[in-house]
């Protein structure tokens, strides 16, 4: 990742596709901040990598390789995400290509019973998401058993812990923290605030 001072947690922002053409940089824009990753559209990753000063990662590899990733410039990748599941075979592949060139993975998972499996692979972070929760205010970390029953995969273990799905304040990311995660996964929350750069510093502090 860029060389970035981030004193908080790791806030990783997808963009899905909420916005489009000239909106992607110009959202992008606002929001730098160095404990933020931006999870970019395959289409507006090589020009948001070069623009900005944004940790950009791929949202899914469903239309590119990992080579022609690293030559957008973006550093690192989503895989598994609910909006693009993809089979263990297909992550432990991507994976272990991406590590090859130095991209970092975050892999998403819907349950905690494949952690231990998807550690093996060596991502970068594994992302909890349970998709009940994704697009509502009801957020993950209100529900501390699911949360606990995933960090407890992470002791003694170089992997980072991430959670995602109805995160939408503060006290969500503080939440997460407390249980064991490393950091946050979140989108519209952040995609249709009125000021997107205020509401991640506060996230991120």
């Amino acid at each position: 990742m860029k060389d970035n001072t981030c004193n908080g947690p790791i806030v990783i922002v997808n963009y899905k596709n909420t916005k489009k053409g000239k909106e992607v940089l110009a959202f992008s824009k606002k929001i730098n901040n160095p404990c933020l990753i931006a999870a970019i559209p395959t289409p507006n990753l090589k020009e948001i990598a070069s623009k900005t000063k944004l940790i950009t990662i791929a949202q899914h590899l469903n239309n590119q390789t990992p080579n022609e990733l690293k030559a957008t410039g973006a550093q690192g990748t989503l895989l598994n995400h609910s909006d693009n599941p993809i089979s263990l075979k297909r992550i432990e592949q991507l994976t272990k290509e991406c590590n090859k060139l130095k991209l970092k993975v975050i892999v998403c998972t819907k349950t905690t019973s494949n952690v231990d499996q998807i550690r093996k692979f060596k991502p970068w972070a594994i992302a909890y998401e349970d998709p009940v929760f994704i697009g509502t205010k009801d957020a993950v970390t209100d529900h501390p058993k699911d949360i606990l029953n995933f960090t407890k995969h992470f002791k003694r273990c170089k992997r980072m812990p991430l959670c995602g799905a109805g995160i939408h304040k503060p006290e969500d990311v503080e939440n997460a923290m407390k249980l064991g995660c490393k950091g946050i996964l979140i989108s519209s929350a952040v995609m249709k605030s009125k000021n997107p750069k205020e509401f991640l510093k506060k996230l991120s502090s």
